[in-house]
């Protein structure tokens, strides 16, 4: 195995001793995750939680939690594991608008059309 996946900072030195071109890292996609609001709310009579993400207003997923009986409810439980997920679903979403900027960046002849449409 060349490489520690599970290690960011292992993928980050071997990725940035091997890459020939421009790239995502780890580094831009922590550094945008600084700067996401959560938002969590319990609906009323539910034993459901749920979690948004934003980025400065735009949505980048949700996480839920779920609890079948009301006995077991715990809503620091819930807050947690719903957060948990959400802050994936965000990373993931990061990582995604971050790599459709750079091949958007790399492609710009692909989207003349797109952006000098005249409608």
């Amino acid at each position: 195995m060349l490489i520690d996946h599970s290690n960011p900072e292992s993928v980050e030195a071997f990725l940035a001793a091997t890459s020939k071109h421009p790239r995502v890292c780890h580094k831009d996609v922590q550094a945008l995750l600084a700067h996401v609001e959560y938002f969590v709310v319990v609906p009323e009579g539910t034993t459901t939680t749920i979690a948004s993400a934003f980025l400065n207003g735009f949505h980048l997923g949700d996480g839920h939690s779920y609890c079948i009986y009301p006995e077991n409810f715990n809503a620091d439980f819930g807050k947690e594991a719903a957060l948990e997920k959400a802050s994936k679903e965000a990373e993931n979403a990061i990582w995604k608008i971050l790599g459709t900027l750079l091949f958007a960046y790399n492609n710009a002849g692909l989207f003349k059309d797109v952006y000098n449409a005249k409608d």
